[in-house]
């Protein structure tokens, strides 16, 4: 009952702010403006309803999983120091041109490789699930039209018959020429026509925010490993992480 009720006070203000935007008459280039334009096949649009739970599902998203894979990623660092001082490094040299953060993004490569990596070892949406659309025969079992299938990443991520040492922290990994070979075993955002929507939005948002903590701490961990907490989305279980000023 108490979960529900903040999913409705949640949705209670999504829906102020939805409204505020019919009511102001204003077609603005965003999200929401797309949402609201968007029509099915046969000319309807959205019920309210149905956009509210859109919108909810986006807004969550989009904060909690990129949350988490920043706070893996952080712990990582702060626990494997010659590959902070290498991203620091790689962050030092793309700043001393004069350009904006954005447009030092393909100059961050390594620091992208780090993130990578993070989430390979620690995917928050760790698990997939699909639904049967028929019967089929897999591994000599029969499973009926409807099954739903969980596919654990996690666990696939760190396969050894895919991965050379999977529990290590290797940025390496991750170079250009080494993405061809792993693809099909790498899904931190998903994968077919239901792969996350957000995910070169995230990768930029996640490239920036670390590059500029890195560039302006030093990361130290209070812990000697990190602990998962496996709820809905992937957590660190009481992740330290103490920010010495450079």
């Amino acid at each position: 009952k108490k979960h529900l009720k903040y999913s409705e006070e949640a949705k209670a203000i999504l829906n102020e702010i939805v409204q505020e935007r019919v009511d102001s008459g204003d077609e603005k280039d965003d999200l929401l403006q797309m949402l609201l334009s968007a029509q099915y096949e046969d000319g309807t649009s959205m019920t309210r309803s149905q956009l509210l739970d859109e919108v909810m599902i986006l807004f969550t998203a989009g904060h909690e999983t990129t949350a988490n894979a920043l706070s893996f990623t952080l712990s990582l660092l702060a626990l494997n120091p010659k590959v902070q001082n290498k991203l620091f490094q790689e962050v030092r040299l793309a700043t001393l041109a004069d350009d904006t953060l954005f447009q030092e993004l393909p100059h961050l490569s390594f620091t992208q490789q780090c993130i990578e990596e993070a989430m390979r070892l620690y995917p928050p949406a760790y698990f997939m699930d699909r639904v049967s659309l028929a019967d089929d025969m897999v591994d000599g079992c029969k499973h009926k039209e409807g099954t739903v299938w969980l596919m654990n990443l996690y666990e696939l991520h760190r396969h050894p018959k895919f991965w050379k040492e999977p529990d290590t922290f290797n940025p390496e990994r991750f170079k250009p020429e080494n993405k061809k070979d792993i693809s099909e075993y790498y899904f931190p955002f998903g994968a077919g026509p239901r792969m996350c929507i957000g995910n070169n939005f995230a990768m930029y948002e996640m490239i920036m925010v670390i590059a500029i903590l890195v560039k302006k701490y030093e990361l130290l961990s209070a812990e000697k490993e990190i602990r998962i907490n496996p709820l809905i989305t992937l957590k660190p279980q009481e992740a330290i992480i103490y920010f010495k000023e450079r």
